[in-house]
């Protein structure tokens, strides 16, 4: 791809990171992993099951101090 920038380290969506980075008016709303989990949980798994996952085309830099930025994407 032209992109190259693909996450594989900041996991699902939660509502902490959606927090982050959009408001805290977002915290009540579903983000991801609460949907893997309602979806999961239909079939009886749980939050052990839930896998890493590969963020196509999200762009979340190591900084230099190893925190994970979240920064609007380059495609």
């Amino acid at each position: 791809d032209a992109v190259g920038r693909h996450d594989t380290v900041g996991g699902a969506c939660s509502k902490e990171s959606n927090t982050l980075r959009y408001g805290h008016h977002t915290w009540s709303q579903h983000a991801c992993v609460d949907n893997f989990l309602a979806e999961g949980a239909r079939h009886g798994l749980g939050k052990r099951d839930l896998v890493s996952n590969v963020n196509w085309y999200m762009n979340v830099p190591v900084e230099k101090d190893g925190t994970l930025g979240i920064v609007d994407g380059i495609s």
